[in-house]
């Protein structure tokens, strides 16, 4: 991130994007082992990632708005400046909290014989699934719904930036209470139910929409998350229950739903925006998502 904030050689700054994107999910899979290693009872496991999420959410809230002031006169480089000075912090802090963690003996298992592995896990597998789904729906939603507001509802860009806000309020609202309900009361499997099914409706319900009234998109939007920080955060506690830091080759198959999705989404929807609208794709998305609850675990933690 330093060496994007200083240099302006188009070669190097391909160079350093690439080593970020490349850095990232080898950071966030290491705080996975490492709250997997300090997780203490199982039965607490959705408190903790919820806690987790929260913090994590709490960033890419702020960050946005952080980034809008400093970069008001397109001063980018100040953006990745204050960014890489964030990192700083992070590695000392984890570097004097785990100083006395070892790392456990892993052997170099491909991915293909991790799945293998899980025949007898169903309900992990499951969960995989229902991951893999979860982050399609936030793939599409991405890259196409600032498109679908913009192009065909109407939006100007201000407007957009606000729907977007308000739309990702329910992860810092509901993911912690959510993680501690799984943990004490009615564990993942009902809440990850409602999640899907809340998804579903919302999102289809964007086919029917075509005013550029900024209430109903920012209701709509709201709900969608609603749903979908239920089932983030019902998958997130009901996997690292199954799951100790040791098993960092199960835990790296659950890390790469994301950029899986990532891949598939523009394979699916391109084809398809060749001959369905913008309106009809989110309807679509509504129907597709509803088939997460095949995907629900049939052992539940409470």
């Amino acid at each position: 991130t330093f060496g994007i904030a200083s240099f302006h050689n188009q070669k190097l700054l391909i160079i350093f994007f690439l080593i970020h994107q490349a850095a990232m999910p080898l950071i966030f899979f290491s705080l996975d082992i490492f709250l997997e290693h300090e997780q203490g009872k199982e039965s607490e496991t959705g408190g903790s990632r919820g806690t987790y999420l929260t913090f994590q959410n709490v960033a890419w809230i702020s960050a946005p708005i952080l980034a809008g002031f400093i970069g008001k006169n397109f001063d980018l480089p100040k953006i990745y400046l204050l960014s890489s000075l964030f990192i700083f912090p992070l590695l000392l802090n984890l570097s004097l909290i785990f100083k006395n963690y070892e790392d456990k003996l892993i052997s170099k298992v491909r991915l293909i014989d991790t799945w293998h592995s899980l025949k007898n896990k169903i309900d992990i597998k499951r969960v995989l699934f229902s991951s893999t789904l979860l982050q399609f729906f936030y793939a599409v939603m991405v890259i196409y719904l600032p498109i679908l507001l913009f192009e065909k509802i109407g939006f100007e860009w201000n407007s957009i930036g606000a729907l977007l806000t308000i739309m990702l309020l329910p992860f810092l609202i509901l993911e912690l209470p959510l993680g501690y309900i799984s943990d004490k009361k009615i564990g993942e499997k009902e809440i990850m139910i409602f999640g899907f099914i809340i998804v579903s409706i919302t999102t289809f319900s964007i086919f029917f929409i075509h005013s550029p009234n900024f209430l109903i998109w920012a209701l709509i939007l709201f709900a969608t998350r609603v749903g979908a920080s239920s089932i983030e955060i019902s998958n997130e506690s009901y996997f690292f229950k199954q799951v100790k830091d040791r098993d960092a080759n199960v835990i790296s198959l659950f890390r790469i739903t994301r950029p899986l999705a990532y891949v598939l989404a523009p394979l699916f929807v391109i084809p398809m925006l060749s001959f369905v609208s913008y309106s009809s794709l989110f309807g679509i998305l509504g129907l597709i998502t509803l088939f997460g609850l095949f995907f629900i675990p049939r052992v539940d933690t409470k």
